[in-house]
């Protein structure tokens, strides 16, 4: 099985005192659902889909999460507690591979939830993990630049990397949890964030790019110093002339405007005010020096 097209773990693999070939299992006939203890394997295809020892029993929930993973059973097989087992199975089974696949947004959320972040750094990390680990960095620019240097390197320690437009968990950017995030993503709108961050996009405006594509356009642009960009550099990152310019526009129109600095109080001419403008504060005598003495030289 391909590890791009399916998702693979041990039934029981949780277990550690018995092992992977002792784990609880679905097994599913004509008649009942039941739990059995065998050597099997559960499978996640990217499509959602679950299935047991190669036969489809499963799918996930359309209120699945990366943090509670629900699961709905096929069919109408089986008394209700059998089922009740068999899906409490298959969502264990979903809850210990979202936690091993989106390791970084589990471990970002666990800080969130046992106080390890303070502060600014606390709004960042929750705005990350409500979109499921990529966010643009213009929502969150007044709070990063009121970060001190010990709340940037919690997030940092965290995983979070923060660039030139996007905030995001690059280990989440991976090829595994990436098929996880798109098999959860299935059922939502495909222009929501989670959706679009499942595939590593986000909107610049009207589009929908890479997230690292536009980090790379970044930083060629940074190298080329105001220099308009060679045909083969945007060959590189997969986009024309016209859209790097269209990005740069969406870039510039969303860009954060920084707040101007008040104008100073206009003084009236008539007002009791308008005499103390024009003094000049007393000069402090200045202190006379002493000529410095010189003393002689002793002789050798």
């Amino acid at each position: 099985v391909s590890p791009i097209e399916h998702i693979v773990a041990p039934a029981g693999a949780e277990n550690a005192e018995t092992g992977p070939a002792n784990g609880s299992n679905i097994t599913m006939d004509g008649e009942s659902i039941t739990l059995a203890v065998g050597d099997s394997k559960l499978v996640m295809k990217k499509d959602g889909t679950i299935t047991w020892n190669g036969t489809a029993v499963a799918a996930l929930a359309k209120d699945a999460r990366p943090f509670q993973p629900r699961a709905r059973l096929f069919g109408e097989l089986g008394a209700a507690p059998a089922r009740e087992r068999a899906v409490r199975r298959v969502e264990a089974y979903l809850a210990a591979e979202s936690a091993r696949r989106l390791q970084s947004l589990h471990r970002l959320n666990a800080a969130l939830t046992n106080g390890k972040l303070k502060g600014l750094a606390r709004g960042v990390a929750w705005r990350l993990v409500e979109a499921w680990g990529l966010i643009d960095r213009g929502e969150v620019e007044a709070d990063l630049a009121a970060l001190s240097k010990v709340e940037r390197r919690a997030l940092r320690m965290l995983g979070v990397h923060i660039g030139a437009h996007s905030l995001w968990l690059p280990q989440l950017q991976t090829k595994k949890p990436r098929a996880f995030l798109t098999a959860l993503a299935l059922d939502l709108d495909p222009a929501s964030p989670q959706a679009l961050a499942a595939r590593g996009a986000r909107k610049v405006g009207d589009l929908t790019v890479s997230a690292d594509t536009l980090e790379r356009w970044a930083e060629a642009r940074r190298e080329a110093q105001g220099k308009h960009l060679a045909e083969d550099v945007l060959s590189a990152l997969g986009w024309t002339e016209d859209q790097a310019k269209q990005v740069a526009a969406a870039l510039k129109k969303t860009a954060p405007k920084m707040a101007k600095p008040e104008r100073a109080e206009r003084i009236v001419r008539d007002s009791p005010f308008a005499a103390l403008a024009g003094t000049k504060p007393a000069s402090s005598p200045t202190a006379r020096h002493r000529p410095r003495r010189w003393r002689k030289a002793s002789p050798p």
